[in-house]
């Protein structure tokens, strides 16, 4: 009887104290694995205005002069993309659950973060996304230890939540796109407004934390916004896959926000080591048109168009011959699309529409799904 007292006394502070740490919710989406970035929406700009949440107030203290447990409690973040794709070549189609992340963050002192991401329905697939302790000596510095996203390219950083469209850019998924175990550290000025970020990472997949390591991956990222409106940056990335040749990365883009409208272009260039694939170039060129509109639940519409591409592409594993063969065909893609969205407080509500059409060299069969498409698909994030 006693034990059952204990436990019901247990049940009713832990409640009390979730009540309480309600405020601890994310206000948006978090940039994707970006160092605690953070993307606000509103309804008179386009959606993903980038600002920072590095600085922390004092840990709470409890009135006996004890810490407030309630300062432990995580921030909970979640986004959930379900689609439907129809193959406008042959007729196919399919529904999926593209993404079903879950995010936990806090703060256990005011120089002591964390963050932890779960991807629960990637196409089907459990992933352990992030998951790493940071460390802030000031508010201009933060340095995390784990697995993130390497830092390279603007475009391949953003979460699904501050996706413009609903499939990513070749860049983004393609060239940009890696995420594994290291250090890594960023630096944001004062009285400037400077952002770099750079870690040196394992080179195995981030699935497999066992392997012992010869080479690294390195990753850097850099920008400054003139005139709160105008963001050029540059990145660079190292890389040497399992089984494969060093590749080197440069990145170089410009991205425009002011009022209504969003614009962005793009270009990165691969290259492998001892010339033994030819080299990659990649482009992103895109763009949105935002505006407050009453349309049942919806108080936001926007337009968007991008222009995407890319030459031969390998992913640097060497073959049977000893040299790296050509994964992804070069092509180009012109994506229109159409998004109506939900914006309260911490609530964002996306529904898009987007086409593809794609220009493949003649005489290449595409294969079936990679082709000329229709995607419609929904998006909550919180």
């Amino acid at each position: 009887m006693l034990h059952s007292i204990y436990r019901i006394k247990a049940a009713a502070v832990f409640a009390a104290a979730l009540l309480a740490g309600k405020t601890g919710v994310y206000a948006a989406e978090a940039a994707d694995s970006s160092l605690q970035q953070t993307s606000t929406a509103t309804v008179t700009t386009t959606t993903t205005t980038t600002t920072t949440t590095t600085t922390t107030a004092p840990a709470a203290v409890k009135r006996g002069g004890g810490p407030d447990l309630r300062s432990y409690l995580p921030k909970i973040g979640a986004a959930l993309r379900v689609r439907y794709e129809l193959d406008t070549e042959n007729g196919s189609s399919r529904f999926q659950v593209r993404n079903a992340r879950v995010r936990l963050s806090g703060d256990i002192s005011p120089k002591i973060d964390y963050f932890m991401q779960a991807d629960f329905c990637d196409q089907g697939k459990i992933q352990m996304l992030d998951a790493y302790v940071g460390f802030k000596p000031d508010s201009r510095w933060h340095i995390i230890a784990g697995q993130s996203r390497v830092p390279f390219s603007p475009d391949a950083t953003r979460a699904p939540g501050n996706y413009y469209y609903a499939n990513r850019s070749f860049i983004g998924r393609y060239l940009g796109n890696q995420r594994s175990v290291g250090v890594r550290g960023s630096y944001r000025g004062d009285k400037l407004p400077l952002y770099v970020e750079a870690g040196v990472f394992n080179s195995a997949p981030m699935g497999n934390h066992a392997v012992w390591e010869k080479h690294f991956t390195y990753g850097v990222r850099a920008n400054y916004t003139i005139a709160g409106m105008l963001t050029p940056e540059i990145g660079f990335k190292s890389d040497v896959p399992q089984g494969g040749i060093r590749t080197n990365l440069l990145s170089a883009a410009l991205t425009l926000r002011s009022g209504h409208w969003f614009a962005e272009g793009e270009y990165v260039l691969q290259t492998y080591s001892r010339n033994r694939f030819k080299r990659c170039h990649g482009f992103n060129v895109q763009g949105q048109y935002a505006t407050p509109v009453r349309i049942g639940m919806f108080n936001q519409w926007s337009a968007e168009l991008r222009y995407d591409g890319m030459s031969d592409h390998s992913d640097a594993v060497l073959g049977a011959d000893g040299l790296p063969g050509c994964t992804n065909i070069r092509r180009q893609r012109l994506t229109a699309g159409s998004t109506l969205s939900y914006l309260r407080g911490s609530t964002h509500l996306d529904m898009r529409l987007n086409y593809e059409q794609y220009f493949y060299p003649g005489g290449y069969t595409v294969p079936e799904g990679a082709g000329n498409k229709l995607v419609a698909e929904i998006i909550l994030y919180f």
